[in-house]
Protein backbone atom coordinates (compact mmCIF):
# COMPACT_ATOMS: atom_id res chain seq x y z
CA UNK A 1 0.00 0.00 0.00
CA UNK A 2 1.39 3.57 -0.81
CA UNK A 3 0.35 6.88 -0.34
CA UNK A 4 -2.44 8.45 -2.67
CA UNK A 5 0.50 11.17 -3.78
CA UNK A 6 2.64 7.76 -4.63
CA UNK A 7 0.01 6.23 -6.54
CA UNK A 8 -0.85 9.41 -8.81
CA UNK A 9 2.95 9.41 -9.55
CA UNK A 10 3.22 5.52 -10.27
CA UNK A 11 -0.16 5.36 -12.77
CA UNK A 12 0.28 8.63 -14.08
CA UNK A 13 -2.92 10.37 -12.10
CA UNK A 14 -3.46 13.03 -10.02
CA UNK A 15 -4.05 12.82 -6.55
CA UNK A 16 -7.79 14.17 -7.23
CA UNK A 17 -8.68 11.19 -9.58
CA UNK A 18 -7.29 8.36 -6.87
CA UNK A 19 -9.49 9.60 -4.28
CA UNK A 20 -12.15 9.60 -7.16
CA UNK A 21 -11.09 6.02 -7.30
CA UNK A 22 -11.20 5.08 -3.80
CA UNK A 23 -14.59 6.71 -3.33
CA UNK A 24 -15.96 4.92 -5.95
CA UNK A 25 -15.00 1.61 -4.35
CA UNK A 26 -12.92 0.68 -7.40
CA UNK A 27 -9.42 0.30 -5.48
CA UNK A 28 -8.81 -0.74 -1.86
CA UNK A 29 -7.72 1.55 0.56
CA UNK A 30 -6.77 1.66 4.66
CA UNK A 31 -7.11 4.82 6.23
CA UNK A 32 -4.31 5.16 8.89
CA UNK A 33 -4.82 6.52 12.66
CA UNK A 34 -3.37 9.91 11.86
CA UNK A 35 -5.77 10.29 8.53
CA UNK A 36 -3.60 9.37 5.68
CA UNK A 37 -5.19 7.15 3.20
CA UNK A 38 -3.27 4.30 1.58
CA UNK A 39 -4.39 2.38 -1.63
CA UNK A 40 -3.54 -0.72 -3.05
CA UNK A 41 -1.06 -0.98 -5.64
CA UNK A 42 -2.36 -4.65 -6.85
CA UNK A 43 -5.98 -3.60 -6.64
CA UNK A 44 -4.86 -0.53 -9.36
CA UNK A 45 -3.36 -3.14 -11.05
CA UNK A 46 -5.80 -6.02 -11.15
CA UNK A 47 -3.24 -8.23 -9.60
CA UNK A 48 -6.37 -8.81 -6.72
CA UNK A 49 -9.17 -8.74 -8.36
CA UNK A 50 -11.22 -7.20 -11.66
CA UNK A 51 -11.23 -3.61 -10.18
CA UNK A 52 -8.40 -2.55 -11.61
CA UNK A 53 -7.82 0.79 -13.61
CA UNK A 54 -6.49 1.32 -17.17
CA UNK A 55 -2.89 2.47 -16.84
CA UNK A 56 -3.91 4.03 -20.14
CA UNK A 57 -6.74 5.36 -19.28
CA UNK A 58 -7.51 5.75 -15.40
CA UNK A 59 -10.62 4.13 -15.66
CA UNK A 60 -12.17 1.46 -14.69
CA UNK A 61 -12.15 -1.83 -16.77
Amino acid sequence: MVVVEEAAMMFGLTQRRVFQLVEGGTVHFAETDAGATLVCVASMTGESDANAISLATGEKV
